[in-house]
């Protein structure tokens, strides 16, 4: 018998609350608060703030999944000003900004802006590199990379006939994914800072199949099984500012572990073969959930 009683415990979060986008930009009107000029976007940070989220998270180019027409995914949408003003709002406050971009461009607008992690990415510059590496209007001094590979591999690897997607849909998340590919392989290549995420709750992307994307990480990049789970472990925990409490099993920091019946860095796969789960040194009782069969199915091709 267990020396403890599991418990069902809720998940920590870490949570940026409603994107801020331009008018009819990505993610709005139902996911962002709209904003067209600098000082539109600082009041946009301060009603996030006051509802307490603890990232501001910024629509900086346009998106694929609800892109209307070829070409505006990637497309700029914030200025630079707008994103330097949102930036400089957060930072007094302490609080991190998150970028989603699409483009070469969007990606150098919003470094100069001072934003703290790219989401999904693209291919880089000399000047880029030299901003990931050195920016003097982030938090940190210097930004990161998050690559989210697990929502754009089945655009451009499965054929539209088996994930039912329109022709704009496919032919944007093609072009979005190989240049965000680029861009990953030169952090890589350029010791940029990154992590990994997966844009949980996306077109082909569930909550419970985390192990995706860091296979993709693993069959995309130069990194070997140990290094990719350094990565989405103490990496990530360094990018969300909490490494100092999580992201390693070390003396002192919260014992929120997951354990495996057989060894992830033999076959990254194995983080799907759950034992158990411990928050705080506690057992957590595993909670039900629901699978996609189809979908599963449909991305181990």
């Amino acid at each position: 018998m267990s020396l403890y009683k599991k418990r069902k415990v809720a998940p920590a979060l870490l949570v940026a609350g409603f994107f801020l986008s331009t008018t009819d930009g990505h993610g709005a009107p139902y996911l962002a608060l709209e904003g067209d000029s600098p000082l539109e976007g600082r009041k946009n940070v301060r009603k996030n703030i006051k509802k307490g989220v603890d990232w501001i998270k910024i629509c900086v180019t346009g998106g694929v999944t609800d892109a209307k027409k070829l070409g505006e995914a990637g497309s700029l949408q914030l200025t630079e000003e707008e994103v330097k003003a949102i930036c400089s709002e957060a930072h007094k406050n302490n609080t991190s900004v998150a970028a989603h971009v699409e483009s070469t461009e969007g990606i150098r607008i919003a470094l100069k802006g001072g934003v703290d992690t790219i989401e999904h990415g693209a291919e880089m510059d000399e000047e880029i590199i030299d901003l990931f590496k050195n920016n003097p209007y982030s938090l940190k001094g210097y930004s990161s990379l998050v690559p989210t590979f697990q929502a754009a591999a089945p655009f451009a690897l499965l054929k539209p006939e088996l994930t039912g997607l329109n022709n704009i849909t496919y032919i944007n998340g093609k072009s979005i994914y190989y240049s965000m590919l680029k861009g990953y392989q030169q952090a890589l290549g350029n010791n940029i800072s990154f992590g990994i995420g997966n844009d949980a709750s996306m077109s082909f992307v569930t909550h419970y199949d985390f192990w995706r994307e860091l296979r993709l990480h693993k069959k995309l990049g130069s990194q070997n099984n140990f290094e990719i789970i350094k990565a989405a472990t103490l990496q990530n925990a360094k990018l969300l500012n909490i490494d100092k409490e999580y992201g390693s099993i070390e003396i002192g920091k919260k014992a929120d572990l997951l354990i495996t019946s057989k060894d992830p860095t033999i076959d990254l796969k194995n983080l799907s073969k759950i034992v158990s789960v411990f928050k705080h040194g506690q057992p957590v009782a595993q909670c039900k959930y629901k699978k996609y069969k189809n979908l599963d199915r449909l991305l181990d091709i």
